[in-house]
């Protein structure tokens, strides 16, 4: 669809399409939105029935809308493969970070393939069928040269030159932190990045908490704007860094809420824990978990209880799920 069309449709009160930024200029600004009734919904459940046989099974390490995994979970196998490769004596982790936007696709149907189209949009969101298309779109993805990144993670005291990863002609450009799933990662493994950015945006959404009680917001209401707006960034991701960064500012903040607000709110320990224990047990109990076999692992032959992985390197000992 041309630029020009998509202004006119919008103007025209069709909002199937909404801008991700607030002046777009190009097709990329825009995001698809699907407001389909509830009718067409039962058709995509109908058509979803007869497409999932069809298509091959998904890669074991998609965290993309996947029963019981979320983003916590691919930060969480990151950092444990990391942490795991780090506990072996004079070892060195390289992540390699690729961009998949802009990316070519084409249709392969019985021996025909359709001619190749850049694709810089995602599945429209709000319908049944999303997830899966979204699956299948990034089954078979070719990367970004341009935009990807690697970051190295050395520990060691006699530390020697890497040689520099090219691809397609490209050097890989290597950097000292990386937003990983929305998530700051740093060749130190102390999280500090991420703690700095947290406490930033927390700060950000404290404001508009200060704004609601100055109009003279209730109680329950500012708990609740709380909740869904303060909390769900403060504590954005929290089983995979809770248990391993100085939990003094962010504690701040959350008592800064908890006197706007007038109640006592859950520290970040209590909400470490509570997460933890809950992430933990969802682990434990999907088998298709990318996890599951390193916590089954762990387990008590005689009790069945869960045992402490005995790590020569106390930071592994702090991440999850053996903390």
């Amino acid at each position: 669809m041309e630029l020009k069309k998509l202004k006119q449709c919008r103007a025209a009160g069709l909002d199937g399409i909404q801008p991700k930024k607030e002046l777009p200029v190009e097709l990329n600004h825009y995001r698809p939105v699907a407001l389909t009734s509830h009718l067409m919904k039962t058709l995509d459940r109908l058509m979803l029935g007869h497409m999932k046989p069809l298509v091959r099974a998904l890669d074991p390490l998609q965290f993309a809308y996947q029963d019981a995994i979320g983003v916590d979970d691919g930060v969480i196998y990151l950092m444990d493969k990391v942490h795991s490769h780090l506990d072996t004596a004079g070892s060195t982790v390289r992540i390699m970070f690729f961009d998949f936007s802009s990316r070519p696709q084409f249709v392969r149907m019985q021996g025909c393939v359709s001619d190749a189209a850049m694709c810089s949009t995602g599945a429209s969101q709000g319908t049944v069928l999303a997830p899966f298309l979204f699956n299948i779109y990034t089954s078979d993805f070719q990367y970004n040269t341009v935009r990807q990144k690697e970051m190295v993670v050395d520990f060691r005291k006699n530390r020697s030159p890497q040689a520099p990863v090219t691809i397609d002609g490209e050097e890989m450009e290597v950097v000292g932190t990386y937003k990983y799933l929305g998530v700051h990662l740093d060749n130190k493994l102390d999280w500090s990045s991420n703690t700095s950015a947290v406490f930033k945006r927390g700060q950000s959404r404290l404001y508009f908490l200060r704004k609601l009680r100055s109009f003279g917001v209730c109680t329950k209401l500012l708990w609740t704007f709380y909740q869904s707006v303060v909390a769900s960034a403060i504590f954005y991701s929290v089983v995979c860094w809770g248990n391993s960064i100085n939990k003094t500012a962010i504690n701040k903040l959350v008592k800064k809420a908890g006197s706007v607000i007038g109640l006592k709110l859950d520290t970040l320990e209590v909400v470490a824990e509570k997460r933890t224990l809950n992430k933990l047990l969802a682990v434990m109990d999907n088998a298709s978990h990318p996890l599951h076999r390193a916590v089954e692992k762990q387990r008590s032959m005689f009790s069945g209880r869960i045992r402490q992985l005995l790590c020569a390197k106390e930071r592994r000992v702090r991440s999850f799920p053996y903390l």
